[in-house]
């Protein structure tokens, strides 16, 4: 059976009498658009300027005001009368070239106020004129033909549009350009002058005293449009890819819609078709892009065996998503419609084209000191800065990459990147085509290696501790996405660039400390593993050791303390044949604590009282505050406060004293589980709250997760077994996030333990099932005591 035809018809509302009721029933705009789900974007039109409505919206509008009760009205009375509808052209002398507003047009709020108030100045000189400038499908063009629908009324004698064609092979000159515009206004013209110079008072008489609105469409650039802006009291508005520099006239950028705007554009053309989760999954793969918008959303509403999902899985590859996204006329094929910046490019600036080539390696925004870098722009040693800025301005000028003025920071479109990469192609022929992929292969060696040296500094700046580490993590969390595609760069090119090996090793060496608190668990063993493998390539023996030790600590985080102790006991060896004491130092620290998360307490001290030996001989003060953490823990489940008092304190002054803050939680954290075991939980919440506030403050998830979760117990402790259940919820979804096994185990098993002294006794044994399950997965030695624990809940409930 055919599905109906969705009802498409117009109608000209009463927008003065439709606010008028809006106010009388209570409602603000915005709730008013929430209500009858139309857009703010699409009311605010209708009640300034009686913009055409849909027909079911308008019943929509009567349905609303009416559930009210505090207004009545009809669908006839929110009607304009004839006498008061919009006349068609044929009711004036003057030229009238506006196309149709589109019923659908979506938000612009903000730039339609601007361009309008402009506009309504009144004409009297070039300086109310608007030039709006953004990349090739960005809505600039039915920007302003909504912008000049709105002021339409303020020039009788005229409404002309010119298409300039900037971006085609041919574009207008600005003596046809004039030649159009006198014809407008006087079709009997005969032959017109060829030259501008004897034209332009002709084109200057034609339109003396005229209030006419002139739409300038697709400027080229600033020569083609600015004789035809030189011609008061009419007024004009440009629209340009590229940024113009025009005396009087007010530039305004187009961006992308706000996610709101997009999924309002995507919901008016699909209907009710899927979820709103899913329509803004694919507004955000159409990078919010008005016109991908509108060729995603037509397509699925053409298409009923297209689903969300499926649609949204085609999409999912970014070097195959401009085939998805390709109407049946040109204008709707976003590729033709942006490769035409391209070729523009192409055509007038080879070296630039190249360059902006290379910036779709970048998966993400990046700053001019990458680009310099990526250009191989150096000023001795150092990628220079201020050359790259020089060339990205050219690119932003052609709206070819995007700033952001509150990072400071570019981007390319998501939908441009492929565009650039293969930009050669959209002039037949090109002979740089052919060297295309030996220009992205060098970029993305330079990629790599930038951003394993950032990572480097970004370390060795988190090493010094307080303000310096907080400012290293902002910045890596800033550059991640980077550093990610940096590393698989790497390894992408492993076989046939033997420095890629050499990369490999480096971004998990040089990023020690940082990606330890900022990837996953499962993200950090890969890379470390793949870091092993390095080295032992590179027959590097020092970073093989290494390696295995964080390799180690990633496993005991895991939960696996059997697997850290085999990996720590592999860097200990190593250390000693080399002879790196302060990693041998380090492997019996970390075999400490792996052995003590055994259940062998008594082993730990003694591998910790060896690692405090050697850091103190070596003037390790890191090293040594460890050590000295590591037995305060080991001291404390061996039931000696008064040792693991001493230790802790002892751990937290040389912490602070070197601005380690993750040192200085680890100790806050310790001295809290110790007061807890001696049965003051009161003065152990106060240690775990220092704790987390210091480990959030760095980014410590897995440190926060954990004292959260002791957090819990204390409050438990005291009776408050909601707020103990509130605090391991937290605890669990770090857990998870992280893929920290342990965490998710124990706050799995105090969530049970809270909710049975609610007496939630089956929920309470669910939990403890789940906690058990998680813990024999991972030979936690925690298993036994909940096994216990699962059998006394059992018996006290039959």
């Amino acid at each position: 059976m055919a599905r109906p035809t969705p009802d498409k018809r117009t109608v000209a509302p009463n927008g003065q009498r439709i606010r008028e009721l809006r106010q009388l029933a209570g409602f603000s705009l915005e709730d008013f658009a929430e209500k009858s789900g139309i857009s703010t974007g699409t009311l605010g039109p209708v009640e300034r300027r009686n913009k055409p409505i849909f027909v079911k919206k308008l019943h929509e509008i009567v349905e609303v005001l009416n559930r009210t009760k505090k207004v009545t009205t009809t669908y006839q009375e929110l009607l304009l009368s004839a006498d008061e509808a919009p006349k068609p052209a044929g009711f004036s002398r003057g030229v009238f070239q506006l196309p149709p507003s589109l019923p659908d047009f979506t938000g612009r709020e903000d730039e339609l106020a601007r361009i309008t108030a402009r506009l309504r100045g009144g004409g009297r000189s070039v300086g109310v004129s608007s030039a709006l400038r953004g990349m090739g499908g960005i809505g600039k063009t039915v920007t302003a033909i909504e912008a000049c629908w709105e002021v339409k009324d303020d020039f009788p004698d005229g409404q002309l549009v010119v298409e300039l064609r900037g971006m085609s092979e041919q574009p207008l000159t600005p003596v046809q350009a004039m030649a159009q515009i006198i014809r407008d206004f006087h079709p009997e013209t005969g032959k017109l002058p060829d030259d501008e110079k004897e034209l332009l008072p002709l084109y200057r008489r034609v339109l003396t005293d005229k209030k006419a609105l002139v739409l300038l469409d697709d400027a080229k650039d600033e020569a083609q449009v600015r004789s035809l802006l030189s011609v008061p009291p009419v007024a004009f508005v440009v629209t340009s890819r590229t940024a113009l520099a025009l005396d009087g006239v007010e530039a305004i950028r187009l961006g992308v819609l706000p996610p709101g705007e997009a999924l309002a554009l995507l919901r008016s053309i699909v209907g009710t078709k899927g979820t709103d989760d899913e329509l803004r999954i694919v507004a955000e793969q159409c990078g919010w892009l008005p016109l991908a918008l509108r060729v995603a959303g037509d397509f699925l509403r053409l298409h009923e065996n297209w689903p969300l999902p499926k649609y949204i899985a085609a999409l999912e590859d970014e070097s195959k998503r401009l085939e998805r996204l390709k109407g049946k006329t040109p204008d709707r094929d976003v590729e033709a419609v942006l490769g035409l910046s391209a070729r523009e490019l192409v055509c007038e600036n080879t070296k630039l084209a190249e360059r902006w080539q290379m910036l779709s390696v970048f998966p993400a925004d990046f700053d001019s000191l990458a680009a310099a870098a990526i250009w191989d722009l150096m000023d001795g040693d150092i990628p220079d800065a201020n050359s790259a800025e020089d060339e990205l301005t050219a690119l932003l000028e052609r709206s070819l990459v995007q700033f952001d003025t509150d990072t400071d920071r570019y981007s390319l479109h998501d939908l441009m990147r492929p565009i650039a990469r293969e930009v050669f192609d959209f002039v037949v022929a090109h002979p740089l085509k052919v060297t295309s992929a030996d220009r992205i292969s060098l970029a993305e060696r330079c990629f790599a290696n930038f951003y394993c040296k950032i990572l480097y500094e970004l370390n060795m700046l988190y090493e010094k501790g307080n303000d310096s580490s907080l400012f290293a993590l902002a910045v890596f969390d800033r550059e991640l996405g980077n550093i990610r595609r940096g590393r698989e760069l790497s390894i992408q090119n492993r076989k046939s660039d033997k420095k890629s090996i050499k990369s490999i090793r480096d971004y998990s060496n040089n990023g020690s400390y940082i990606i330890d608190f900022r990837l996953s668990t499962w993200e950090l063993i890969a890379w470390l593993e793949d870091a092993i493998s390095a080295c032992r390539e590179l027959e590097d023996r020092l970073g093989e050791g290494n390696m295995l030790g964080n390799l180690g600590l990633a496993w005991h985080a895991f939960g696996d303390a059997r697997k850290a102790i085999a990996l720590h006991e592999q860097h200990l060896t190593i250390a000693r044949e080399i002879g790196h004491r302060q990693g041998e130092g380090n492997a019996l620290g970390n075999l400490g604590c792996a052995w003590h998360a055994f259940g062998d307490a008594r082993k730990a001290v003694a591998l910790h009282e060896q690692h405090l030996t050697i850091a103190r001989e070596i003037g390790h003060r890191q090293g040594e505050g460890a050590a000295l953490g590591g037995l305060g823990s080991a001291w404390c489940t061996l039931e000696d406060a008064r040792k693991a008092i001493a230790f802790h304190e002892q751990h937290l002054t040389i912490a602070r004293e070197i601005g380690h803050r993750q040192g200085e939680g680890a100790a806050l954290g310790g001295l809290g589980e110790m007061w807890f075991a001696l049965g003051n939980s009161k003065k152990a919440i106060t240690f775990y709250e220092q704790a987390i506030a210091v480990l959030h403050e760095i980014g410590d998830r897995r440190g926060e997760g954990n004292v959260l979760g002791n957090l819990g117990n204390a409050w438990l402790a005291l009776g408050n077994a909601k707020k103990a259940i509130s605090l391991q919820e937290q605890h669990l979804t770090i857990a998870r996030e992280i893929g920290h096994r342990q965490g998710e185990g124990s706050s799995t098993f105090n969530m049970a333990s809270a909710l049975y002294q609610l007496n939630q006794h089956n929920e309470a044994i669910r939990l403890a099932e789940r906690a058990l399950e998680i813990f024999t997965e991972i030979e936690s030695q925690d298993a036994q005591k909940v096994r216990r624990l699962l059998a006394k809940w059992r018996s006290e409930t039959t």
